[in-house]
């Protein structure tokens, strides 16, 4: 109110254009993937995931009219005229404290429509009667007293034949539908803490809404920065800054072992992408099925290869991983390790399966160390408030830390260059400017992300549905709308990134913090040359089957020659009797004759001859799955 009476002005961090660039793409709907769990339906159309139901279906809980009827053991008419609701039938009953005392909610499950082939859910809803008709039995169910039918006969129809309960529109509120998937946006100035833009949700309107942007949801693979590559980097930083060796551990999982690492772990380091055998299981699975061998730090980022990272993230580390967490400002980690669900283990910190999630606004500004040298800031809004007559009556200040060390941040901010540029993520690509950045995508494919940035902006894009259906695209979605709104931000085009510190030096192909470029190793698995050997020779078997159909038919290739036949003849009486003469038989003549120079045959085309056999160094699934690789 006071800006508009009394001349106070606020003086936003907000890029305007880059505000209505996020809205306008959000809003579109032809920039997300389809909701494939809509095929996974009960006999009452609700949909549903491992036999849970995640949203009921709308058309059975509300008639034409907007009518919600109660029945069966869903509620019960008791004999002085009240009605008990039964908790978490068709209703939820949950103990809220208010200013007038305990209050009991009667609250409705999230429910869904199909509208022109799009979902809507509508995310609950609060069945309204006054706290002093209320009551809470032992069972925990809901008594509403007689007294509220009594004075409220328009909005509830008790039917004692029956044995119903109707509630009328008047006697509820829904929340607004809401259109489905959902996306949250948040894009902040790397180095300011500065929010540039921030979009909670698309298409939604009114009061009290769910801010997307400030939820948490699961966050898949882009926490892998964060916990595993650069917490690597880091660790082997402050080791080797510290005089010590990394404490490698061999968990007994891989035929790798501690082979390839290296003195300490570096981007030059090996690592395997081979079966591993953790609690019992093969576990984790990669995204494409299968095992691709050998690899190294840099292309199993490129690939988002989760045996790696998991492989990785050991040892590393819980502990220190949980603590580069926290300083890259995730506030929803769980490290006690006493709570049954907490994050201390590898599900969570190397595939990002958290307990609670992260936060797209923290993710922005975790991202946006990368390339601000390693420093986080704490968001701000505003730069300043003053008075009409330009008195600073408020001040915005954001607190900036150090997560990692310069040279570490900016080795990171390379691999993430290239995780867009030889990587899963080149949908993320900027016409103007070199991005960076890391997709995420959950083994249910509920939730995909795309966390990123260039020398100015750094942003986290999330894209679901509210209630954990599975969509039909993965995190490849994220990074070309990521892409699709960056792309219009003239100032996140702007700017370059650091250069590269004194402390960071470039060996065998790769960049080290100074010190860590010791003790380099290379690890090829032992099974690796049988397993390209085989998948070379049943290549060339098919490829020699292959060829039997790529025969061309060579036409005969002959000449003609003359060949001159001399006279024949005989002598009467025989030679040598006296008076004998010549009798010529047959005169001299010349014949024209063919001579075949290469009968018709069949030749191999071009490319299927001998020796022209390329093996495309793909390896079948079977194989891999043979060698554990």
């Amino acid at each position: 109110k006071m800006v508009y009476t009394q001349g106070l002005k606020i003086y936003s961090t907000m890029d305007s254009t880059a505000q209505k660039v996020a809205v306008k793409e959000l809003k579109d709907s032809s920039n997300y993937p389809g909701v494939s769990g809509l095929y996974n339906r009960d006999s009452d159309g609700n949909i549903v995931n491992d036999g849970t139901v995640l949203l009921y279906n709308y058309e059975n809980f509300f008639n034409d009219k907007g009518n919600f009827t109660l029945k069966g053991d869903q509620v019960k008419i008791n004999s002085d005229g009240s009605v008990t609701i039964k908790d978490s039938k068709r209703l939820n009953v949950y103990t809220t404290e208010t200013n007038e005392g305990t209050d009991y909610s009667i609250e409705f499950k999230f429910t869904y429509k199909i509208i022109d082939g799009i979902l809507y859910s509508y995310p609950g809803g609060y069945v309204n009667v006054p706290l002093s008709y209320k009551s809470l039995d032992a069972d925990g169910n809901v008594v509403i007293s007689a007294d509220f039918f009594n004075d409220n006969p328009d909005v509830w129809k008790v039917n004692n034949k029956d044995k119903t309960v109707t509630i009328t529109k008047k006697g509820y509120s829904l929340a607004p539908k809401t259109i489905q998937p959902q996306a949250a946006m948040v894009i902040v100035g790397v180095g300011t803490g500065e929010v540039k833009a921030m979009v909670g949700g698309r298409t939604t309107k009114g009061e009290k809404l769910l801010n997307r942007a400030l939820n948490p949801r699961q966050s898949g693979s882009s926490i892998k920065p964060l916990s595993v590559y650069g917490a690597a980097l880091q660790r082997s930083f402050e080791l080797q800054k510290a005089g010590q060796k990394w404490p490698y551990h061999d968990y007994g999982i891989d035929k790798q072992g501690l082979k390839g690492y290296g003195t300490y772990i570096t981007t030059y380091s090996s690592v395997a992408d081979e079966r591993t055998h953790i609690e019992g299981r093969d576990w984790p699975k990669n995204a494409e099925g299968g095992y691709s061998g050998k690899q190294t730090f840099m292309t199993a980022i490129q690939k988002s290869i989760n045996t790696c990272a998991v492989k990785i993230q050991l040892q590393v580390g819980a502990p220190f991983s949980a603590e580069m967490l926290q300083r890259f400002g995730l506030s929803t980690i769980v490290t006690d390790e006493s709570q049954t669900a907490n994050d201390m283990n590898p599900a969570a910190m190397a595939l990002g399966g958290l307990v609670n999630g992260v936060i797209p606004l923290e993710m922005a500004l975790a991202y946006s160390s990368f390339p601000a040298g390693g420093k986080v800031n704490t968001p701000i809004c505003y730069t300043k408030v003053v008075d009409r007559d330009g008195n600073v009556l408020l001040e915005g200040k954001s607190e900036q830390s150090e997560v990692m060390d310069e040279g570490v941040a900016w080795i990171m901010t390379k691999v993430l260059q290239s995780v867009v540029t030889n990587g899963i993520a080149g949908g993320a690509r900027l016409p103007e400017v070199q991005s960076g950045g890391k997709t995420g995508t959950t083994d249910d494919q509920t939730d995909i992300w795309f966390d990123g940035f260039t020398p100015s902006y750094a942003a986290a894009l999330w894209i679901g549905v509210d209630n954990n259906v599975k969509l039909t695209g993965n995190s490849g979605y994220a990074a070309r709308l990521w892409s699709k709104i960056l792309s219009q931000c003239p100032k996140a085009l702007k700017g370059t990134y650091k250069a590269q510190p004194a402390n960071v030096i470039q060996s065998n192909g790769c960049y080290f913090t100074k010190g860590t470029e010791i003790g380099l190793d290379k690890y090829a698995p032992d099974d690796e040359k049988k397993m390209k050997a085989e998948a070379e020779k049943r290549a060339k078997e098919a490829w020699l089957l292959e060829r039997e159909n790529h025969k061309i038919l060579i036409p005969e290739k002959s000449h003609t020659e003359t060949v001159h036949h001399d006279a024949v003849g005989h002598w009467d009486p025989a030679e040598g009797v006296e008076g004998a003469s010549w009798i010529v038989d047959k005169e001299a003549y010349d014949e024209q004759v063919k001579v075949v120079d290469e009968a018709e045959h069949y030749e191999y085309a071009k490319g299927w001859r001998d020796g022209d056999f390329k093996w495309d160094g793909k390896i079948p699934d079977d194989i891999r799955r043979k060698y554990g690789l």
